[in-house]
């Protein structure tokens, strides 16, 4: 059944405000009608939204469900054939892709849902609702040891995806936060796994939390938090897929420093003075520019510093 599911979620997907009477699917996929009806019985009470027209047949229409079938649609064509593990529920993609990390192709996917124990940076919870965001990780042989680097490519890639689809202007937020309208709309966790050895990276999961519709933040950030897809038809299917291609094109163009100028340009912190937290010790100083590895330059008392690790706050001074 769930072979004949997924076909039939497939063909739907593909074409999708298009009707398919019970007798042209079981055709198109090779299934019988009793199979093909269990398997839109089945689709519906998972929440997809089919329509049932008399001499027309089934069509798919207003739904905004993840699935693995709707994202490899969206995915380009070098990348349909990607491993893609998807969960309507999990603890969190990243912790999932760690469980897997040796035994795993790489590249591979995971997208759930819903996370019940969403992680962000220094530890930091990361809300989770079902059904309204984006959780996604990545599993990857990166071909540099930069961790820092790697997030900062990622966030560029993240944002280019948000721009093209919706149009709107992002902000990149040291290191790892994506803003639109000084609204936190996107987490980055990238955490590697070295080899005692050789001391190289042997796998990075990138780990990508996209607010896309969120309906009611937490008290405590939804002051700071809002959301991607609000005024947008975007289907969360296609979001996530152009931020796949995107990260996995990018991973490519590692030595590409052009990538850098970007993030320089869409940084919010450049120019900015800031507090910063380094090994416990709190710092003030005011953000020159960011380098090649991503590490922020930061001027403290007319002494240039390199900071490549600790958490940043803009001031208001």
């Amino acid at each position: 059944m769930k072979n004949v599911k997924s076909a039939v979620l497939t063909t739907l997907e593909k074409h999708r405000d298009e009707f398919f009477s019970g007798e042209m699917l079981a055709k198109k996929i090779g299934a019988t009608r009793s199979a093909v009806n269990k398997a839109i019985k089945q689709l519906r009470n998972e929440g997809y939204n089919i329509d049932a027209v008399s001499n027309k047949g089934y069509s798919l229409v207003h739904t905004d469900l993840l699935s693995e079938e709707g994202i490899r649609y969206y995915l380009d064509d070098k990348n349909k054939d990607i491993k893609i593990n998807f969960f309507k529920e999990i603890d969190s993609t990243n912790n999932e892709a760690k469980r897997v990390i040796y035994s795993e192709v790489k590249p591979s996917i995971f997208v759930s849902e819903m996370q019940t124990n969403g992680r962000g940076r220094l530890g930091r919870n990361f809300y989770s609702p079902c059904g309204e965001s984006i959780y996604l990780s990545l599993l990857v042989k990166p071909n540099t040891s930069l961790g820092l680097k790697i997030t900062s490519y990622v966030a560029v890639a993240v944002s280019d995806a948000i721009e093209s689809l919706t149009g709107q202007n992002v902000g990149i937020k040291w290191v790892n936060d994506i803003y639109i309208n000084d609204k936190k709309v996107v987490g980055i966790l990238c955490e590697g796994v070295s080899s005692l050895e050789n001391n190289e990276i042997e796998a990075v999961v990138i780990g990508v939390g996209l607010n896309c519709r969120v309906k009611n933040f937490p008290e405590e950030i939804k002051d700071i938090a809002g959301n991607i897809l609000d005024n947008s038809t975007i289907t969360r299917n296609e979001f996530c897929a152009k931020v796949i291609d995107n990260i996995l094109d990018i991973l490519t163009k590692i030595d590409d420093n052009s990538v850098m100028e970007k993030y320089r340009e869409k940084s919010i912190v450049i120019g900015k003075d800031i507090r910063y937290i380094k090994n416990g010790e709190t710092l003030f100083g005011k953000v020159k520019n960011i380098n090649d590895n991503g590490a922020l330059v930061v001027e403290d008392n007319g002494v240039e510093k390199i900071i490549d690790t600790g958490e940043v706050t803009i001031r208001n001074v």
